[in-house]
């Protein structure tokens, strides 16, 4: 194909390196207009929500902020940040948004670009020298829409330092972008605690984050200032201090601080590295070193729902790339790792520390296949389907059954077996029948229990009131109060109001922490870990308190049935409590051929 610049052919080199080219028989070649190649360039720094909210945020702490309220609407995908900063000077004012002007030796692009994508965007900000100002970015500011915007996110006027960046209609104009900024915005609301504890890593900023429901801002939660990062990252996401094991180590070159949670979880975002102050994606790299010293190993300890864990970390490195920062990690994470997790988190404690050693559970999880579960002892190695081949031997002490399969002998807890076998039938039968849509769970209660709701309480009771009818809990709202009026089977035991209250908001809470799902996929297996925790434990007890009990006699016929029903469990190895179903007996202790009577 040939290209001829517009134009005679002496003029062709200047045509070509100034003038518009054409292709033969095709259209010109221009360039885009700059309206259209801003809009490009925007969608590159902007993709999301999130995006946007991280730029305003960082903008806050160059600023030298130790406050910030966001406020986020994420149906319009609207987003207000307002800090305490030293605020803008009125002479910078207008520079602000403008491309390639920066405060901070950035790149100067963020706030240009999220208001090229954006319905409109204001800053309104306040020196400690200086009376308020205010900026529309793109255009003149009328009155009126700023009256309208600090009227939507509910400002009050800067009385102190500080600035206010109000942004409305995020990709309004995009309308395939702006469905996919949507779609990014539900997990946002998920991994929201993730992502301000990643933006806001120093102690001593606090911010307070609020969404947009039912017409009014309702805080989802605060980030408080702390005395370190560790603590911060423990009080955040609610993790138990005795739990926590703290990392300090310094070099000549680098250093680190921080700490990891002796209890894995199954949500992998509560894993964070930074280097000298900035996020890292380290995870991988530290995963291993947990993994190669048995943390974060297992599965989720939720009854017939296979979910892998992770082990829960924060840590400082300053250092002077990511290569030294990574050496430098793995080196003292495995010196603590190695010692058994010893130095915790409260060096307060008083006496030495104990050896860390993981539960019976931990160590049958641990050795169970993704597809095949089995458990694997020291001399014989135990599978799903090895479980139907035992051969009842006999009952010892009215608690145990002594079995056999081939050359090797097995011990089985009575109890813990029909606990395991009952469990995953309460289990499956309350699920099935909550997704039977001719089976209705709730059972009026004998007295209905009221209690009082705050604003951002009953806001989040009216938005889950389907996801708990579903389980059969039914109640009505109004007025700030609460009152229930069915409960299912499982919890008709529950008479305490305030004790009521706690269990449903305890639900609220998972749910919106992203640990359960609202919605249920009919799986029963997969389903069993959104249940709520108080149902789920009212059948585990109910389980409980039905099985085989030690001292109860069991024929020969009952003991085999027992085992076949062991069989077609999803966790065969463990009762609901986490005790060991079948245990080998060591092989010193008794030989036997296949045809000798025990």
């Amino acid at each position: 194909m040939h290209i001829d610049p517009i134009g005679d052919s002496e003029s062709s080199l200047p045509s070509l390196l100034s003038g518009t080219i054409k292709i033969k028989h095709g259209m010109p070649i221009r360039k885009l207009r700059g309206k259209t190649r801003q809009t490009l360039r925007s969608q590159v720094v902007i993709d999301s929500v999130e995006t946007v909210v991280r730029q305003l945020v960082h903008n806050s702490l160059d600023a030298q902020a130790s406050f910030l309220r966001v406020k986020i609407d994420l149906a319009s995908l609207s987003v207000c940040v307002e800090d305490n900063g030293h605020g803008i000077e009125a002479s910078d004012l207008p520079l602000v948004g403008k491309r390639y002007h920066t405060s901070s030796g950035g790149r100067g692009e963020s706030l240009s670009s999220i208001a090229v994508c954006s319905g409109s965007v204001i800053v309104r900000s306040k020196t400690q020298a200086q009376q308020e100002n205010c900026v529309c970015l793109g255009g003149s500011c009328p009155p009126e829409l700023l009256r309208v915007l600090t009227s939507f996110f509910q400002l009050d006027s800067l009385e102190a330092a500080g600035t206010q960046v109000m942004v409305s209609r995020v990709f309004a104009s995009m309308p395939v972008r702006l469905e996919n900024a949507r779609r990014k915005a539900d997990k946002l609301r998920q991994k929201m605690k993730s992502v301000f504890f990643e933006l806001l890593c120093a102690p001593h900023v606090k911010a307070e984050v609020y969404l947009l429901e039912q017409g009014e801002f309702v805080r989802m939660f605060s980030v408080e200032a702390c005395d370190s990062v560790s603590e911060k990252f423990s009080s955040l996401f609610r993790l138990s201090a005795k739990n926590m094991v703290s990392l300090s180590a310094k070099s000549t070159s680098c250093s680190v601080e921080g700490s990891f949670c002796l209890q894995s979880s199954h949500r992998s975002e509560l894993q964070f590295v930074f280097l000298n102050g900035e996020h890292v994606p380290l995870q991988s790299q530290v995963n291993r070193i947990f993994a190669s010293h048995g943390y974060g190993l297992g599965r989720q300890s939720v009854f017939g729902r296979s979910l892998r864990l992770h082990p829960v970390y924060c840590f400082h490195v300053q250092a002077q790339d990511e290569a030294d920062a990574l050496r430098f990690l793995k080196e003292e994470l495995a010196k603590v790792l190695a010692q058994g997790g010893q130095k915790r988190y409260n060096e307060g404690q008083r006496g030495s520390p104990k050896r860390i050693r993981k539960s019976t559970r931990e160590e049958i999880d641990s050795t169970q296949e993704e597809t095949q579960p089995s458990v694997d002892f020291p001399l014989v190695h135990v599978s799903q389907q090895d479980i139907g081949t035992l051969k009842v031997v006999n009952q010892l002490s009215k608690q145990f059954i002594l079995a056999k399969s081939g050359s090797s002998l097995f011990i089985l807890d009575q109890h813990a077996c029909d606990e395991r076998v009952q469990v995953e039938q309460f289990f499956r039968e309350y699920i099935t029948a909550m997704s039977d849509p001719s089976c209705d769970l709730r059972i009026r209660c004998d007295e209905t229990m009221a209690f009082s709701l705050s604003k951002e309480e009953q806001t989040s009771f009216v938005r889950y009131e389907d996801v708990f009818r579903n389980f059969g809990i039914s109640y009505v709202l109004g007025n700030r109060k609460c009152t229930v009026t069915h409960l299912p089977r499982a919890l008709s035991h529950e008479t305490q109001p305030e004790r009521l209250k706690l269990l449903l908001l305890q639900h609220i809470s998972e749910m919106e922490e992203g640990e359960k799902q609202a919605t249920m996929t009919g799986n029963w297996v997969q389903d069993v870990s959104n249940i709520p925790s108080a149902i789920s434990e009212s059948l585990i007890s109910s389980a409980c308190r039905q099985s085989v009990k030690f001292g109860d006699l069991l024929s020969k016929a009952e003991m085999e049935y027992l085992i076949s029903q062991l069989e077609k469990c999803i966790l065969p190895f463990q009762c609901a409590h986490g005790r060991p179903t079948i245990v080998p007996l060591e092989a010193d202790m008794i030989t036997f051929t296949e045809d000798e009577e025990i």
